[in-house]
């Protein structure tokens, strides 16, 4: 028994690892296949197989609407790679986030989790391409989407299952999203002048006083940029952007404590360059920038290249929500917004709060969270009343704090009984508080059920004022009471 089993497991796993590798020859072949077709005619095989599947057909019309996907996204990412504009990476970018979503929305539907995502057609970073034929490929990808919209739009709203309806539109409306960003006009590329391009590689920095003046020019021309000039404002915010980046490597290789820092914004600085990139509005000829300086660990360079970071960061995070509200195209003014959160993030990697890069939920960074504050745990909390009891009253030493508030700062557990206007408890001392500074010596007694308070003055005198009851104003020290040598 054992060795027949043991047999038809060994047959079994034959079975699979020949099935696995049949598809993997099918999925190759198919590879070889795109590659010696053009982009364009994959477009127009996924249209027209999008527009002749019956909408009742719900195996059918989502597979087709997959290859669609796949091959519109495919489309986008060559037009950004070999067009060689920033006009199509900037589309690209916006387009981005509905295909994500249209992926993920077809993903959750169970006929569709094994369904290969691989489109390679014809072309490569090395082939660019020229303006007739990039217009050509952005024409396809419109027609593509449209086919999509109005594919999915007559599929009957109740298939099941709710995964494929649920795709069905969301693929939908990123279709008529990315349609929208491949229809609108060709951006024209920025013109400076070259003056962008003609600015030095690297910077004098060998002396604390040639990096100081490194730094309050770029400062300078960070807070001194107009808004509304979208080329000038991003080609300084280009440059400041690089001058953090070579402040930081400079840190990174004199110090190991710092490398660490820099080595935590590295995703921030990848995103940032990409986001700067994808922006029609920075001129060509852009380039990074490098320190002409000394080897040494000079203290006084370290302390001005690690200040230079946090301010050139606050100055971005400045400058760029202005630029953002006076751009004109969608793609500068998504550079501007993500770059303002870059900013504000990479002054926190520096500044060695990590709540982005260690994040367990591993969210890009850039994008919004919430942060949560939290106290530590008080060993003397008492516990939650249970269901049904009324909670306890809180005692004259304590102030009632809720659930909803306990990330608070709240006062002081012992105050001044004239402040708190709180009967003491029985049988307890009242303790002064000692965050109160008074420039006297006090403490507080009990005489008679009541509670006083003792002021040593300068001189002699020992002066007594009484407890303030709730609803009574402020007493006096009783002048007509003083304490002698045996009192």
């Amino acid at each position: 028994m054992t060795r027949n089993r043991n047999r038809k497991d060994q047959a079994r796993q034959l079975q699979r690892e020949t099935g696995s590798r049949r598809a993997a020859a099918s999925r190759a072949h198919d590879t070889l296949k795109q590659r010696s077709r053009p982009v364009q005619g994959l477009l127009a095989e996924a249209s027209a197989a999008v527009t002749a599947v019956d909408p009742a057909d719900v195996p059918g019309i989502l597979l087709a609407a997959w290859q669609a996907v796949c091959a519109v996204g495919a489309a986008a990412e060559l037009l950004a790679e070999c067009a060689g504009t920033r006009d199509y990476r900037g589309r690209f970018r916006l387009a981005g986030q509905p295909l994500s979503d249209a992926v993920e929305a077809m993903r959750a539907v169970p006929a569709l989790r094994s369904a290969p995502a691989e489109v390679n057609p014809a072309g490569g970073p090395a082939e660019q391409l020229n303006g007739p034929e990039a217009e050509n490929i952005r024409a396809a990808i419109v027609a593509a989407c449209d086919a999509l919209t109005v594919a999915l739009g007559r599929v009957p709203p109740g298939i099941r299952p709710p995964s494929a309806a649920r795709a069905c539109r969301a693929v939908a409306r990123s279709a008529r999203l990315i349609s929208g960003i491949y229809q609108a006009p060709v951006v024209p590329p920025a013109d400076d002048g070259g003056a962008a391009a003609g600015r030095p590689c690297y910077l004098d920095a060998g002396t604390p006083d040639e990096m100081g003046a490194a730094i309050v020019a770029h400062l300078r021309e960070l807070l001194s940029a107009d808004p509304a000039d979208i080329t000038a404002a991003l080609t300084a915010a280009w440059y400041g952007f690089s001058l953090a980046l070579a402040l930081g490597q400079f840190l990174a290789s004199r110090s190991a404590d710092l490398a660490v820092l820099h080595e935590n914004a590295m995703p921030a600085w990848a995103q940032v360059v990409s986001a700067m990139d994808a922006a029609p509005a920075l001129p060509d000829g852009v380039h990074g920038l490098g320190l002409d300086t000394v080897p040494d660990a000079d203290p006084a360079l370290m302390v001005l290249a690690y200040q230079g970071i946090h301010d050139l960061t606050l100055a971005l995070n400045a400058l760029l929500p202005q630029v953002s509200g006076h751009a004109s195209y969608p793609a500068d003014r998504a550079a501007a917004t993500e770059c303002t959160a870059l900013a504000a993030e990479l002054g926190d990697c520096y500044a060695g709060r990590l709540k982005t890069f260690l994040n367990p939920l591993g969210r890009p960074p850039g994008t919004t969270s919430a942060v949560i504050r939290t106290q530590p745990r008080d060993s003397g909390r008492r516990r939650r009343p249970a269901s049904g009891r009324p909670a306890p009253e809180p005692g004259p030493g304590r102030l009632p704090c809720p659930r909803s508030s306990r990330s608070t700062i709240m006062p002081s557990r012992w105050l001044l009984p004239g402040l708190l206007a709180r009967a003491p408890r029985p049988g307890r001392c009242l303790v002064h508080s000692r965050s109160v500074d008074t420039g006297r010596e006090m403490t507080a007694i009990r005489i008679g059920g009541t509670g006083h308070l003792l002021i040593v003055t300068a001189g002699d005198a020992v002066q007594i004022t009484r407890e303030t009851e709730p609803g009574e104003t402020g007493q006096s020290a009783a002048s007509d009471r003083h304490g002698g040598d045996g009192e």
